[in-house]
């Protein structure tokens, strides 16, 4: 069986098991469009003249928090909206790969006698099933924007620093260029997330998977580091808003190398599973 078959069965097969949780995202980012237009509300009577846009939206929800500085008696700020969406979106592809292995597609890998092709098909599935839960994001999100008479610009507005609670950073907000932190790397982390949760569940069950992944997001939040994925899908973290934030071309180098490193890992560990021994210790 080619590849592209093994897809296309995988990705019919797989929406039957997604559809709901896409239903759920679409209701949480309405909502998040919501909550963000009651917020804004009280910052906007304060700078007249001043309108929402679909970049104050997406940093809004993608923007994740400030830098955290633990200092005595400090409260950690958080970021629920970001780890909401972010932990959605990690959760979207975790569970039909394995349960297609110990069901039908195990009749399939006997039948085409190619487990690279069937591991690839199911790396490829995973990717595709995050892409389509951000698409269908940015879809309620150029809804929501249209709905609130926002501009479909770029542009962040002051007001934004006030409602983030931003304070130090690295330059005005009139000069920050957050085009690619908003739309490409929270998608791209996410995938390469749930890249990584396909080849842990080679080894542990899938929730354990996701649980690396949210230990991963929630250590990105506490630690602004470099080495900690996480933080380049918080635009708040980049350079331009933090005077030693990270850098967003670092960042698409880093997700592809960890990206093809999980798919690579997955593939030779796929290569000498015992499916059925595995299978009845599961």
């Amino acid at each position: 069986m080619k590849f592209i078959k093994f897809f296309h069965l995988d990705f019919r097969r797989g929406m039957h098991t997604v559809w709901r949780l896409y239903l759920c995202g679409t209701v949480l980012f309405a909502l998040l469009c919501l909550d963000f237009w009651n917020r804004s509300r009280i910052f906007l009577e304060l700078y007249p003249g001043t309108s929402r846009s679909l970049g104050d939206l997406a940093l809004y929800i993608f923007g994740g928090m400030k830098k955290f500085i633990p200092t005595p008696g400090a409260v950690f700020p958080f970021p629920t909206v970001w780890l909401l969406v972010m932990a959605l979106a990690c959760f979207s592809s975790l569970w039909y790969p394995l349960e297609d292995l110990y069901g039908f597609g195990k009749t399939l890998l006997t039948a085409c006698q190619s487990r690279k092709r069937w591991y690839l098909a199911k790396a490829m599935w995973c990717g595709v099933t995050v892409s389509l839960y951000f698409a269908l994001g940015w879809v309620v999100l150029l809804l929501g924007c249209l709905a609130m008479g926002g501009k479909f610009t770029w542009t962040i507005s002051p007001y934004m620093m006030e409602l983030m609670e931003i304070t130090d950073v690295a330059s005005i907000v009139e000069e920050w260029r957050l085009t690619l932190q908003l739309t490409l790397l929270p998608w791209l982390v996410a995938v390469t997330l749930s890249q990584l949760q396909l080849c842990l569940s080679l080894w542990m069950q899938p929730v354990l998977g996701w649980v690396v992944s949210i230990v991963v997001l929630l250590s990105s939040a506490y630690y602004a580091s470099p080495l900690l994925l996480g933080n380049y899908a918080m635009a708040l973290r980049d350079q331009q808003v933090l005077a030693d934030g990270v850098i967003w071309q670092v960042g698409v180098l880093y997700c592809m190398g960890l990206l093809l490193l999980c798919v690579l890992a997955g593939l030779i560990s796929f290569q000498h599973t015992d499916i059925l021994g595995k299978e009845g210790k599961s």
